[in-house]
Formats: structure tokens, C-alpha cells, sequence
């Protein structure tokens, strides 16, 4: 999935919880935070679609020789992060790892409810 859509879905996601939620606010902080080591990340040239590969630490070039960036350090905005990952491991973690705050958040919904229904 393209980091792009991976940022549309979480901001989505954000949508779900109520305003005052610690969803992090980006699919980076979401990584760092769930326990599934099972995300990795491909990085592909914008042009040629082809996987980039690094030089001098993390300066990227394209790895297609008849590519037209193929001789030049390719900036972020010149190319596609693609993060592969099982969503539904990563839901579930989520999920446990809030489990707590989650039937806290529905007890205070549940009392306001009842307090506004029925005084």
C-alpha cells in the first residue's frame, strides 16, 4: 500500500475514535508503536515503478539503468514508499494494546447517555 493511502486510512481511522483519542498521527508513529515486527517498507522510483536502491546511507537511486533519474539522488517526492503488512495483525494489536481505554471511553458514553436520557 502506498504511504499516501496508508495515511488516508488512518486519518480515517481517527475519524472513528473520539476527538480526544492517542491514535498516532502518523503511519511512522503507528510503526514504531505496534508490536508486529511484520512491516516492511519498499521504496520504488516515481518514474519507472522499479525498487530504489541506496548509496552513502540513505541516498536513493534508481536502480533501472534506463531510467531517467538512474543518475541522480532522487528526493522523497520522487518516489513511492510501499508498506506491506498483515492490516488485520496490526488491527488486533491495536486493539489489545487500548483494550483498557476502549471500555473506559463506552462507560463514560454509556453513563452520559443514560444521565442525558432519562433527568
Amino acid at each position: 500500500m502506498p504511504s499516501e493511502h496508508a495515511e488516508i486510512i488512518l486519518e480515517f481511522i481517527r475519524t472513528l475514535f473520539p476527538l480526544s483519542n492517542n491514535v498516532p498521527n502518523s503511519y511512522y508513529r503507528i510503526k514504531k508503536s505496534i508490536s508486529t515486527p511484520n512491516v516492511t517498507e519498499t521504496i520504488l522510483c516515481k518514474l519507472c515503478k522499479n525498487e530504489v536502491k541506496f548509496e552513502k546511507g540513505r541516498k536513493k537511486l534508481c536502480s533501472n539503468e534506463l531510467c531517467q533519474a538512474s543518475d541522480k539522488y532522487l528526493k522523497s517526492f520522487e518516489t513511492i514508499k510501499i508498506f506491506n503488512s498483515n492490516v488485520e495483525t496490526q488491527i488486533i494489536s491495536i486493539l489489545e494494546d487500548n483494550y483498557e481505554s476502549i471500555l473506559n471511553y463506552q462507560s463514560k458514553e454509556d453513563n452520559l447517555y443514560f444521565h442525558i436520557k432519562f433527568v
